[in-house]
């Protein structure tokens, strides 16, 4: 890895940390995901090569999935599920593409593998949850 591609790392890190920091501060019970990502963002700052490595960067894709996610309120309509926006999801999809960015300048094989991954977990827990919502509650 380049010093000038480490370097890109380290402020992706710090800049999605700052982000991520204030998006959670509101939450009175942080999600399972939260502290994982402050740990892999760490990873970043200190080795981006480590925090790249398959298994990691592939938990990491799901957690900033997880954390685009949380941005939205989900419920049922007539003609399907509606999402709308609490704030923040803009710069969680950022956050994303900046990870995908910085993984593809490092090893284009990896940041297609983590793209692929990246819409099938996406389009796996919408599914789950557009379940989850639809189910009656009596």
């Amino acid at each position: 890895m380049t010093p000038k591609l480490a370097q890109a790392f380290k402020t992706f890190a710090e800049t999605t940390t700052n982000y991520f920091e204030f998006i959670l501060s509101g939450y009175v019970d942080e999600p399972l995901w939260g502290e994982p990502l402050r740990v892999w963002l760490g990873e970043c700052a200190r080795s981006p090569e480590a925090a790249l490595r398959p298994d990691v960067a592939e938990a990491a894709l799901r957690n900033l999935i997880a954390l685009h996610l949380s941005r939205y309120a989900f419920s049922m309509a007539p003609d399907g599920m509606t999402i709308i926006d609490r704030g923040g999801a803009l710069s969680a999809i950022q956050a994303q593409d900046g990870f995908l960015t910085l993984a593809a300048r490092h090893d284009p094989g990896l940041a297609a593998h983590l793209a692929k991954l990246g819409q099938l977990h996406t389009e796996d827990t919408l599914r789950k949850m557009t379940s989850l919502i639809a189910k009656p509650r009596f």
